[in-house]
């Protein structure tokens, strides 16, 4: 059978993994031009100085350790390179589409499966079934400002938008949240 993985990030990686060990065909739409979600450099969530919160010992896939010459708590570029490395080692790129935006998941009509639509990297939009779906897009894929500062007068700037601290040199600060980020 046929499966949609909506995201390209750690846990479409290892769906997709785990639906071809099942004799699945899986698709992986992933929205930017690379797998790895929030980890990617470019276009990700990330920002230069970031180090993971958890040691390599709890942040790698149980069937693909870090290297042991990998940092005790790695830099977020290493994190990408270890997604990438994972993606090449299972041959996920090949199922892999890349610049895939996501518009609409539904039941078919018909009652079985999934219509998932979505617009790819060249602008078409495209429309086909599959009998799974699996929405990997991630709990960080859409940045959360509450309410009450969207009429505060000064810069407000989500740890998504966040990449270095030069923007910030010389200048009073205050950081909110109590998430990862905060």
């Amino acid at each position: 059978g046929r499966v949609a993985i909506v995201g390209g990030g750690p846990s479409g990686l290892v769906a997709a993994k785990e639906a071809l060990a099942a004799g699945l065909r899986p698709t992986v739409l992933e929205k930017s031009s690379s797998a790895g979600g929030l980890w990617r450099a470019a276009d990700g969530k990330v920002w230069q100085s970031l180090r993971t919160n958890l040691s390599k010992h709890t942040c790698a896939f149980s069937d693909f350790p870090w290297p042991s010459t990998a940092d005790d708590f790695p830099h977020a570029e290493d994190v990408a390179d270890y997604l990438e490395r994972y993606a090449r080692t299972f041959g996920l790129h090949a199922c892999i589409e890349l610049g895939a935006r996501v518009t609409l998941v539904q039941r078919a009509s018909f009652g079985r499966g999934y219509c998932v639509r979505w617009v790819s990297q060249g602008g078409t939009e495209q429309a086909e079934t599959f009998e799974f779906a699996i929405i990997a897009a991630g709990v960080f894929s859409a940045p959360h400002v509450p309410a009450e500062l969207h009429g505060f007068q000064n810069q407000v700037v989500h740890a998504s938008q966040y990449r270095d601290s030069s923007d910030f040199a010389g200048r009073r600060c205050l950081v909110l949240g109590a998430a990862f980020s905060g």
